[in-house]
């Protein structure tokens, strides 16, 4: 089997480029082809422990799948659970799926050494690619470039107080909502702020985000909704009381 059967690089056109640009396109080349498939191989993994869960029973079942690949059980568990990961966050629509994702086990081992740092083009996420804010993003933060989620990395040992989406071991290190806050009155109405992005919400359909130029601004926002629901939910308790 020749690899280069299914897949090509248009070689004459990437040695005409000045050779430092060549460079960098061939750094996000070997960045994509990895990302693509190392989805595809716990994509394959997935498929064959399903197939075998259904024929032989789930006991088991990832043992028997690790066989049948030719695979160390513990390499095909780590795939199995990024596919885990990627079935649960299908789109990065807050900082605990954004944490979701970074907590998912590594393709290969250079993906392991790399931080957010190398991934400032973009997160890439069940087809869609999220580009990081290249001058928010450290090696332990890591920041959407519309602002709407952002998640920071947790040392070993240490309790980060933070959200999770898929669930984690708590003492290990690990990738948390980086900074979220939240308020609601008896489940009716509320305000959520991720990040810079703030959301106002009630139990009757309304909803509406604003994504702020800063964290302050939208920190100063959610404190003055959440001021105004506060008043909104005594004036209900008063007319409770009243009718009682």
């Amino acid at each position: 089997m020749n690899p280069g059967d299914y897949y090509r690089l248009d070689l004459a056109a990437i040695r005409a480029l000045p050779r430092r640009d060549a460079l960098d396109l061939l750094d996000k080349i070997r960045l994509d082809v990895t990302k693509v498939t190392g989805a595809e191989r716990a994509r394959i993994v997935a498929a064959e422990v399903t197939e075998q869960a259904a024929a032989h029973g789930e006991r088991g079942a990832q043992r028997r799948a690790a066989a049948a690949l030719n695979m160390k059980p513990a390499r095909l568990g780590q795939l199995y659970q990024t596919w885990e990961t990627t079935m649960t966050v299908q789109a990065i629509t807050c900082s605990d799926e954004l944490a979701a994702v970074l907590n998912a086990t590594p393709a290969t081992p250079e993906d392991a050494a790399e931080t957010p740092r190398d991934w400032i083009e973009g997160i890439w996420v069940n087809g869609t690619v999220y580009p990081l804010d290249p001058d928010a993003t450290t090696d332990t933060l890591a920041v959407l470039a519309d602002g709407t989620a952002a998640a920071r990395f947790s040392p070993k040992g240490e309790f980060c107080g933070g959200r999770h989406r898929v669930g984690i071991d708590y003492d290990a290190a690990h990738w948390c909502a980086a900074d979220y806050e939240t308020w609601d009155y008896q489940d009716a109405r509320g305000v959520v702020r991720d990040w810079r992005s703030v959301n106002v919400w009630d139990a009757n359909g309304f909803s509406e985000t604003n994504v702020y130029d800063t964290v302050e601004e939208a920190k100063a926002a959610f404190a003055e909704e959440v001021a105004q629901l506060q008043e909104m939910s005594a004036s209900d308790d008063d007319e409770d009381d009243t009718r009682n």
